[in-house]
């Protein structure tokens, strides 16, 4: 599968978990968004997504490993506190 294939197969599946979670967030609330807000959110998602593994992708380089572990992904949650101290809970020890 080529580039462009699969970045619009994952839009297509990142825009159908968005939706999902929209219509569950309004049953749970009742807050009802619209299309273009949930296209809006899908777009942000898809991006910060491809965002986060190339970024990923780029520690693991640096480091000169061919796989992405655990400390890479601490990495990349390093500027957001509450989610770094949150992901840490799930790292195994060495």
């Amino acid at each position: 599968m080529d580039k462009k294939a699969s970045d619009d197969k994952f839009q297509k599946v990142v825009d159908l978990i968005t939706a999902e979670i929209c219509e569950e967030v309004k049953e749970e609330t009742g807050i009802i968004f619209s299309k273009q807000t949930v296209a809006a959110l899908s777009h942000m998602a898809f991006r910060q997504s491809t965002e986060f593994a190339r970024d990923l992708e780029l520690f693991s380089q640096h480091a000169r490993r061919k796989k992405i572990t655990p400390d890479d992904v601490l990495m990349l949650a390093r500027k957001t506190p509450t989610l770094h101290k949150h992901l840490s809970t799930f790292k195994t020890p060495k």
